[in-house]
């Protein structure tokens, strides 16, 4: 198990192919959060990272390990999300790097996720 979620009503779809010459695929990492009513689009989700509700993550872009989308962004195609670093608006700018604290909290993030996950599950088996 990843422990990676994915919000409600987001949209995870592909290109037929990039003109950068990337691989035209979604790939979302282990311990990933993206919010609801996100779209992800032919972009490179590295490991624990967290996507804000309502972002767009257009095709090409790569979000490096740690990184932190807020709510309501837009990630241009292309553009490369560096490691531990918070990036807010539309489009995409630096806000600060995340600090020993923020980093754990994106990590553990999606273990929370997961576990209600599975408790909401539970709740409506046929033997619950």
């Amino acid at each position: 198990m990843n422990f990676s979620s994915i919000g409600d009503n987001t949209v995870v779809h592909t290109a037929a192919s990039l003109p950068t010459g990337m691989n035209a695929k979604v790939y979302i990492g282990h311990n990933v959060t993206v919010g609801a009513n996100c779209t992800l689009y032919s972009c490179h989700i590295e490991d624990d990272v967290v996507v804000g509700d309502h972002s767009v993550i257009l095709e090409g872009a790569r979000l490096e390990k740690g990184s932190m989308i807020a709510p309501g962004s837009v990630v241009p195609p292309g553009r490369l999300i560096p490691a531990k670093q918070l990036w807010a608006g539309n489009p995409v700018e630096y806000v600060k790097d995340l600090n020993i604290g923020e980093t754990w909290a994106n990590y553990s993030y999606s273990y929370v996720n997961v576990a209600l996950g599975d408790a909401h599950r539970n709740e409506f088996t046929m033997w619950n």
